[in-house]
Parts: structure tokens; C-alpha cells; sequence
């Protein structure tokens, strides 16, 4: 039986909870020693009262009131940011209150980076794997979305194929298809053929940044257009013109498309079918989402961190359309969105 929203989010908490009170009672400790859990003012008001040093209220209040005094320097201010919303969505889980859909995955994205923070990484894979469940569920429901078709029960009054059907040694030269791999199995070395080389592969893939519009006609059409690419006066737009059929496009939405799951988020990949003569539309395959889909926070500190190329801080600009990415960056992004 699936799970409700509410009950995602519920295992969510017992999770952060786990991951989290090792980490605290760690900290606590080194700064407050072993009674540490008898500052219980600080954390619950003035009147003295037990506290349960495993429940994740007290384990997020602790965090927030010491934050200054201990654990603002082990974790980043966006760590601090994600305990305040988990604080809201512990609060609303203990309410019994209903979560959307798009309510659940954002609860379930922020416990998974904040136990990814305190390195409980059992816990946030665990998180993790409930986002994806999660997120595929939502995708499938989207339009345009495909549907496994009904399984054909054969007639029983009928008679078997091979009984009917003669076969034929004629054959016809097969119409050259170029083969479907998982972007994955490039990167890893697995993937056979023309897609065993990764530096080929990933030589013809395209960073696109997509509005509303943009995104609609993606999702829903299949398509992308940008009737401005030429214009001088337009940033970003230089490598449009250089596209081809069979080339791979991997977009950012911006905070104007209307799915709040993908708001600011680099978040799916495809692969163009066709390009008009005039190189203002492509068509494209369908998006394949990735697991792991970045924010542009993340997109911003990973480019510090070195783990991704300068060229992805074009993500978010109002100037920026599609640049052309190098192999190397590619290879970087994939390690990210799809380990």
C-alpha cells in the first residue's frame, strides 16, 4: 500500500531524528559535557521539565538556541536556514496537517541535506530514497507523462503466433538508430558502442536555461524555442545556432516556471530530435529526470568547492539562454545529479 504524504513526512522526522541526536550529543558534550541535557531552559522554556535527548523537536531547538556557542561553527548558514523550515514541518507533522505534494518533497529535500550535513548518511539515503519515490509519483501524474500500457491477455480461442505465422529469411537493411543509454552508464565506463567513449558523448551537450514558457513547451509539446537567438545585444544565446539533432540539452528552471518542484532547480536532461532550418526551435525527446537535481544554492557552492564549472553560475542570469558545455563540466554535473 503506498504511503499518504503525511506518513512520508512522519518517517522523515523519525529519520532526522536518528541521524541527527548522535551528531548533537556529540557536540553538546565537547562544549557543555556529559549533563549537557540538563540545560533544558534554554531549549523548553523556564520551568524545569524532562527533555528527550532522541526526539527531533528538541534535537532542532538545540541546534537553533546553540547555534552561535556550537554548531554555527560546524555547519553553514543554509544548515541553519533548513533546521528553522524543519522546525515548520516537524510542528506541522505533530499538528496531524495535510501535506501537498510539492509540500512532502520539499520537507523530504531539506531533512536529506541536513542529514547529509552531520554526515549521518545512512538516514539520508534512506530520505533520499523517499524524495525520488516521491518525485518519480509526481512525474508520472504530470501531462505528457508516459504510462505503462495494459498487459493484452491472448485469446484462449486463438491459435498460438508460431502456429499461424511462417517464418521468412528475407530481411531488410535495419535504418541506422542511434542506441538509447542511461547518461549514467557513460560516465561509469559501462555503456557499450559509440557510447563507450564519455569524451565523445558528453562532447555535444548543451546547459539551456528555461522561463515558464519554455518550460511548458518542454514538458508538454516537446519542444523548445527561442525566436531572439540571434540578437546582438542578447548574452548567452552564441551557441544555439551550433545544435544538432542527437545533442543533449540539460536545463535550469527559473522561478517563473509554473511547477513549484522545479523552481530554481537543474533538474532534468534531453535529448534533441530534430532542429528547424531556421535554428530558433529544437525538438526534443522526453525529459529524463535526475535523481539527484540541483538547487541553485547548491549549483552556487559547488562551483566554489570546485566540484562544478564556473560555466554553471550562468544558472539564475537574466541575460543567460544555452552555452555549450565542455566534456569535463558535464562529467562533473553527472557525478552530482546522478552517483
Amino acid at each position: 500500500m503506498a504511503l499518504s504524504n503525511y506518513e512520508r513526512v512522519g518517517k522523515a522526522v523519525q529519520l532526522l531524528a536518528e541521524g541527527l541526536a548522535p551528531f548533537v550529543d556529540r557536540e553538546c558534550r565537547a562544549k557543555f559535557g556529559d549533563d549537557w541535557a540538563r540545560r533544558r531552559q534554554a531549549y523548553g522554556g523556564s520551568a524545569p521539565r524532562r527533555v528527550n535527548p532522541g526526539d527531533a523537536q528538541f534535537l532542532l531547538k538545540v541546534v537553533w538556541v546553540e547555534w552561535r556557542a556550537v554548531f554555527g561553527k560546524k555547519l553553514s548558514r543554509s544548515d541553519r536556514s533548513y533546521v528553522l523550515e524543519f522546525q515548520e514541518v516537524r510542528n506541522s507533522w505533530a499538528h496531524n496537517d495535510d501535506f501537498s505534494t510539492d509540500d512532502a518533497l520539499r520537507a523530504l529535500d531539506t531533512a536529506r541535506r541536513l542529514l547529509e550535513s552531520v554526515s549521518a548518511g545512512a538516514q539520508a539515503n534512506k530520505v533520499g530514497k523517499l524524495h525520488q519515490d516521491l518525485l518519480r509519483q509526481k512525474c508520472e501524474q504530470m501531462p505528457g507523462a508516459r504510462r505503462k500500457a495494459a498487459p493484452v491477455q491472448p485469446d484462449p480461442g486463438l491459435p498460438a503466433g508460431r502456429e499461424v505465422v511462417t517464418p521468412t529469411t528475407t530481411s531488410l537493411p535495419a535504418a541506422p538508430i542511434r542506441p538509447s543509454s542511461p547518461t549514467h552508464q557513460v560516465w561509469r565506463g559501462e555503456a557499450a558502442g559509440e557510447y563507450g567513449d564519455p569524451t565523445e558523448f558528453f562532447g555535444r551537450t548543451f546547459l539551456v536555461q528555461v522561463n515558464s514558457k519554455g518550460y511548458d513547451t518542454i514538458m508538454n509539446n516537446h519542444h523548445y524555442e527561442n525566436l531572439k537567438w540571434r540578437s546582438k545585444n542578447k548574452k548567452g544565446n552564441e551557441h544555439q545556432g551550433t545544435v544538432e539533432s542527437g545533442d543533449r540539452i540539460v536545463l535550469y528552471c527559473t522561478s517563473t516556471v509554473p511547477n513549484e518542484i522545479h523552481k530554481k532547480l537543474l533538474a532534468f536532461s534531453a535529448i534533441v530530435s530534430h532542429v528547424s532550418n531556421d535554428r530558433t526551435t529544437f525538438k526534443v525527446g522526453e525529459p529524463q529526470f535526475f535523481n539527484n537535481p540541483l538547487k541553485l544554492m547548491d549549483i552556487r557552492e559547488c562551483i566554489k568547492q570546485g566540484k562544478l564549472d564556473k560555466c554553471f553560475d550562468y544558472c539564475g542570469k537574466q541575460w543567460f539562454n544555452i552555452t555549450k558545455l565542455e566534456p569535463t563540466a558535464v562529467k562533473q554535473l553527472f557525478d552530482l545529479v546522478e552517483p
